[in-house]
C-alpha cells in the first residue's frame, strides 16, 4: 500500500498536528514504520499541480482547483490507527474487538481479561471512567477534542450506518475541516441540507473548526424555502443528500449564490439526479498536503468564543423564520445549563430523534461534553426507538410530548423494551396532564421539562423529576409550571405585558442581516422571548402563552394553552389546539382545532359542555374543527398561524 502511495504521488501528512492520545501517541514504532511516518517526515512525491504566481487570485477558479486537489487523498483512519476499521459498518462489539492493541492499559486503568467491557452500557469498547466535565472548552469542536483526549476509545456516535469512538470522530472532524478549508473562507457560510446521519454531527464541529458558519436547513421544508433560506444567509457552499438535493435542484442552488455542492451520498448516486454535486463528502474524509500542491489554505484562526458558530432558522410559529446566530460561546453555556439541571452520569447513553436541524440538537453537545455516546434516530418510530433502547442499554431519551404520547399509544412498546430507562427529558411545548399520568404511572423514570428556544441556544430553564412527580399526583401549579432558571440564567417579567425577558450567556448575538429585528428582540440586554409569563415568590416560572397566540374576544384575554388543557381531559381527544380567528363582532372567535384519537369519535357538544364546566364563558370556544393532525415544525411546535390562515373568513364573504 505505501509503494502505490509513492507511485501516485499523494504525501502522507498529518490530518492535524495536535491529534493526541487519540492519534500516534498510542501508535507503536513498529506500526509508525508500517504507515512510514515519522515526526516531520515528507514522501518525495511528483508535483500534482503548478502554481503560478498572480496578483489577485480568482476566488472561483481558485476553488475549482482545490477541489480537483482533494480527489486524491489519504482515510484519516490510516492515520488514525495501525489496523484499519471500518466503524460505518462495524458495530460497537466489531470495533472493540478489532483493536486488541488499544486496552484499557493505553490510557491509565487497569485491562479486563478481554480488553473490552462486556456490559454495552458501560460501553462495549472499552472500562470507562466516570464521565467527567471538568475541562473548559472555548470552541465548539473543543467538546469533542477533548472527550477524544480523554476516552479516545469510548463509544461516540450511535446510526443506522453503524458506530464510532471519539477517537474516530475527532480525527473526521478535523479531515472535515480541512477538506473544507480547499472550498472556503474564514468566515463563510456551509449549509447542510440532509435528515440526521452520522456526517451531520461532524458538521457540527467540523464545519466551525474550518472557521466557518454551519446552516442547517430544515428538510421537512419546500424547495422554495430552502432556496430562500440558502440566498439569505449568503451560503457558498452546500452539503446535501442525494434526494434532497434532487428536490431542490442544483441550478436553483446555484442561483442562490452557492458556488460548491457537496454530496453526502456514496459515489454513483447523485449524478443519476439533476441535483449533481461538485465533489462527495466521503473527499472532505480524506486528507493531503493541498498547501504544498495547489494555492494555500487559510491559517488557522485564534479561538473566538464569540464567533458564530451555527446560523439556525428559528421555528416560525408566529410568522417567517430568520436565521438566529448562535455564538460558540453560548451554544457552549447552554450546554453547562443543561447539565446543571440534567446531570449526565458515567454509564449514560442518550437516544435523541429531533431533528439536527433544530436547535434541539445541542442534546448532542451535551453528551459529548462528558464523553457519552449518543444514538441517534434518523426520524422517530416508537418500535424503532424501542429496539434501539434495548439493543443499546439506552439511559435517557430527549422527546417531544407528541412523541411521548405516541410512545405511550404503540402496541409494538413493550416496557421490558425500555427497562434501561431512567431519564426523560422533554420539550418544544407543554405536556398535556394525561400524557404526564400516564407516564409516569407506566414507567418510573425522572422527568425533566426543558423552556428555551433557538435564540436561548436550547434550554435555560428547567423543571425537575421532583416537581413532575408532584405535577402527576394533582399539583396544579407544578403542571402548569416551566421550571426555575438554571444557573446563571436570569429571568424577569416586562412590567407592562408580563413577557418573559431572559439574560444569559447563552443568549444569542442576534438575526443574520436583520439590524431591527434584533435590537426589538434584544433590547435593554434582555432577550424578549414573545412569551407571556408568571414567576412565583419561589421563583417558578409558568408560560401563559405565546404573546401572539393570546387570543382578545369582546375585550377580554384568552390564553390558548388554558383552553387547550382543559379540552385534553377529554378522552377522545389525542391533539388539540385553539387559535383566535378573526370575528366582525368579537375581533377573535376562540376556536379548537381537534384532532381526535384513533378509533374514536369526538363530539362537539360534549368537548363545549367540557369548556364551559371549568373555564368562564368568553374561554369557552364558540367554534370546534376536526383534523386528521395538526402543522407542526421540525421540533414538534403547532404551527397556529399556518391554522389561522386556514380558519380565517374569506374576506368576501364578509
Amino acid at each position: 500500500m505505501l509503494e502505490h502511495r509513492r507511485a501516485r504521488g499523494i504525501q502522507i501528512v498529518d490530518a492535524d498536528r495536535d491529534v493526541g492520545q487519540a492519534r500516534l501517541d498510542h501508535r507503536s514504532l513498529a506500526s509508525r514504520e508500517r504507515l512510514g511516518i515519522g515526526e516531520t517526515e515528507q514522501f518525495e512525491h511528483e508535483p500534482v499541480a503548478t502554481q503560478v504566481d498572480r496578483p489577485e487570485p480568482d476566488r472561483t477558479r481558485e476553488s475549482q482547483e482545490r477541489r480537483r486537489l482533494l480527489t486524491a487523498h489519504v482515510d484519516v483512519e490510516d492515520l488514525l490507527e495501525p489496523e484499519r476499521v471500518d466503524v460505518e459498518r462495524a458495530g460497537p462489539v466489531e470495533v472493540a474487538d478489532a483493536l486488541p492493541h488499544m486496552t484499557e492499559a493505553h490510557h491509565g486503568v487497569e485491562p479486563s481479561p478481554r480488553g473490552v467491557s462486556e456490559s454495552f452500557s458501560e460501553s462495549r469498547v472499552g472500562t470507562r471512567r466516570a464521565a467527567t466535565c471538568d475541562d473548559a472548552p472555548v470552541q465548539l469542536h473543543d467538546l469533542v477534542a477533548d472527550a477524544a483526549r480523554r476516552e479516545p476509545f469510548g463509544l461516540a456516535l450511535v446510526t443506522d450506518a453503524g458506530a464510532c469512538t471519539f477517537a474516530v470522530l475527532d480525527a473526521r472532524v478535523r479531515a472535515v475541516a480541512r477538506g473544507l478549508g480547499a472550498v472556503v473562507e474564514p468566515g463563510d457560510r456551509v449549509a447542510i441540507l440532509s435528515e440526521n446521519r452520522a456526517e451531520y454531527v461532524e458538521c457540527y464541529s467540523a464545519v466551525p473548526r474550518a472557521g466557518c458558519v454551519l446552516v442547517p436547513l430544515n428538510h421537512r421544508l419546500h424547495p422554495e424555502e430552502w432556496s430562500t433560506a440558502l440566498a439569505s444567509s449568503g451560503a457558498r457552499v452546500l452539503i446535501a443528500e442525494t434526494a434532497l438535493l434532487a428536490r431542490l435542484g442544483s441550478t436553483r442552488a446555484r442561483a442562490a449564490g452557492v458556488e460548491t455542492i457537496i454530496g453526502l451520498d456514496p459515489s454513483g448516486d447523485v449524478d443519476e439526479h439533476r441535483g449533481a454535486a461538485d465533489l462527495r463528502y466521503e473527499q472532505l474524509r480524506r486528507t493531503t498536503d493541498v498547501a504544498a500542491a495547489g494555492p494555500s489554505l487559510p491559517d488557522p484562526l485564534p479561538p473566538d468564543p464569540s464567533a458564530v458558530a451555527w446560523l439556525v432558522g428559528t421555528s416560525g410559529t408566529t410568522g417567517s423564520p430568520k436565521l438566529a446566530e448562535l455564538t460558540h460561546a453560548g451554544l457552549l453555556a447552554a450546554v453547562d445549563s443543561t447539565l446543571a439541571a440534567r446531570p449526565v452520569g458515567p454509564a449514560d447513553t442518550l437516544l435523541t430523534p429531533f431533528p439536527l436541524c433544530h436547535v434541539a440538537g445541542y442534546n448532542v453537545l451535551v453528551l459529548h461534553r462528558c464523553a457519552r455516546p449518543v444514538v441517534l434516530m434518523r426520524r422517530f418510530d416508537p418500535a424503532r426507538m424501542a429496539a434501539l433502547v434495548r439493543e443499546h442499554a439506552v439511559t435517557m431519551l430527549s422527546l417531544a410530548p407528541t412523541m411521548i404520547s405516541m410512545l405511550l399509544d404503540s402496541p409494538a412498546v413493550r416496557d421490558d423494551d425500555l427497562a434501561t430507562i431512567r431519564a426523560l427529558g422533554y420539550g418544544a411545548s407543554p405536556i398535556p396532564a394525561p400524557v404526564l399520568r400516564a407516564t409516569v404511572a407506566r414507567w418510573d423514570w425522572d422527568l425533566s421539562q426543558g423552556y428555551g428556544m433557538t435564540e436561548l441556544s436550547g434550554n435555560a430553564v428547567f423543571l425537575g423529576p421532583e416537581e413532575h412527580r408532584r405535577a402527576a399526583a394533582g399539583d396544579e401549579r407544578m403542571l402548569r409550571a416551566a421550571g426555575r432558571p438554571a444557573p446563571g440564567v436570569d429571568v424577569r417579567l416586562a412590567p407592562q405585558n408580563d413577557e418573559i425577558l431572559v439574560r444569559a450567556p447563552q443568549v444569542f448575538a442576534g438575526y443574520h442581516d436583520d439590524p431591527a429585528a434584533s435590537a426589538g428582540a434584544l433590547a435593554d440586554g434582555w432577550l424578549h422571548t414573545g412569551d407571556v409569563g408568571r414567576i412565583d415568590s419561589d421563583g417558578l416560572l409558568t408560560v401563559v402563552d405565546r404573546l401572539k397566540d393570546v387570543i382578545v374576544s369582546g375585550g377580554e384575554n384568552v390564553a390558548s394553552r388554558e383552553v387547550e388543557d382543559v379540552l385534553h381531559r377529554h378522552p377522545g381527544v389525542a391533539d388539540v389546539a385553539v387559535i383566535g380567528v378573526p370575528d366582525a363582532r368579537w375581533g377573535e372567535r376562540v376556536t379548537a382545532v381537534v384532532v381526535p384519537r384513533a378509533g374514536e369519535t369526538v363530539d362537539e357538544h360534549e368537548l363545549l359542555a367540557l369548556c364551559r364546566a371549568h373555564l368562564a364563558g368568553f374561554k369557552t370556544p364558540r367554534a370546534v374543527s376536526f383534523c386528521a393532525e395538526l402543522p407542526r415544525n421540525a421540533a414538534g411546535k403547532v404551527l397556529k398561524q399556518q391554522l389561522r390562515a386556514e380558519l380565517a373568513p374569506d374576506p368576501g364573504a364578509q
